[in-house]
């Protein structure tokens, strides 16, 4: 017969934890700990270093080519403002969600190139579609 250390309340052989407290009885098999949490790498690091660089030198063109709160003059069909920043991060953001969601990384997959080339890429798409949509004002 086992008896509970806490309560002190005796069970038959079968039973391994006591009914009242919860508490494990002597000669009970011990469960197996908890499988250590593997840390590793953060997939794409260098590659959201870079973005992250584009999206500042994106900013400081757009804050710099006129007024940040404001339209800046319309070059070349293009316009350069708040709107086209913020159009071109969210964007990018979004689709990075997805990319992660996805799945781990591969090496030599579409993945890395996502993150590392997209927002430029989404930055000159939205410079030239923010003025067709919003108009110049």
């Amino acid at each position: 017969m086992r008896r509970c250390p806490y309560c002190g309340a005796g069970y038959p052989e079968d039973v391994e934890r006591c009914p009242i407290d919860g508490n494990l009885l002597p000669g009970a098999p011990v469960p197996p700990p908890p499988p250590a949490i593997k840390w590793s790498y953060v997939p794409y690091s260098r590659d959201l270093r870079l973005a992250l660089i584009f999206q500042g030198v994106a900013w400081a063109v757009c804050y710099f080519s006129g007024s940040p709160l404001g339209n800046a003059e319309i070059a070349g069909g293009r316009l350069l403002n708040w709107r086209t920043w913020i159009i071109a991060c969210v964007t990018f953001w979004l689709g990075f969600l997805c990319v992660s969601l996805i799945g781990a990384p591969r090496s030599g997959g579409w993945r890395p190139l996502y993150v590392r080339y997209a927002f430029p890429a989404l930055f000159v798409i939205a410079a030239y579609v923010v003025p067709l949509v919003f108009g110049v004002e």
